[in-house]
């Protein structure tokens, strides 16, 4: 099946948008309609690799220098913890900077 058609029918289903990224779409709803949109997209032999409910920011803050490095090691602190299941954001720290804060 095509992109368009898969689109089309995750749309009726009540996708209200969609990415492409390196030949995997990722579809948007609204929480309440995942599993709607999955079983229409397995109905028509769509594969659905995931389908789950994830935060996603509708506004990202973008983080460089000194910040980025301890905001990083704020979210590896918070991931080690056994309680914390899941660590979610809205920044955004170029490749650059992520490589050089990584590197040390």
């Amino acid at each position: 099946m095509d992109r368009e058609t898969v689109v089309l029918v995750a749309a009726e289903a009540g996708a209200d948008d969609f990415a492409e990224d390196d030949g995997t779409l990722t579809l948007y709803t609204r929480p309440s309609s995942v599993a709607m949109v999955r079983d229409a997209l397995q109905a028509e032999g769509v594969a659905v690799a995931r389908a789950e409910i994830a935060f996603v920011p509708k506004a990202t803050v973008r983080v460089e220098g000194r910040d980025a490095e301890r905001l990083l090691k704020l979210v590896d602190a918070l991931d080690e913890q056994e309680d914390v299941q899941e660590v979610v954001a809205n920044f955004d720290i170029p490749d650059e900077v992520l490589a050089q804060v990584e590197g040390g």
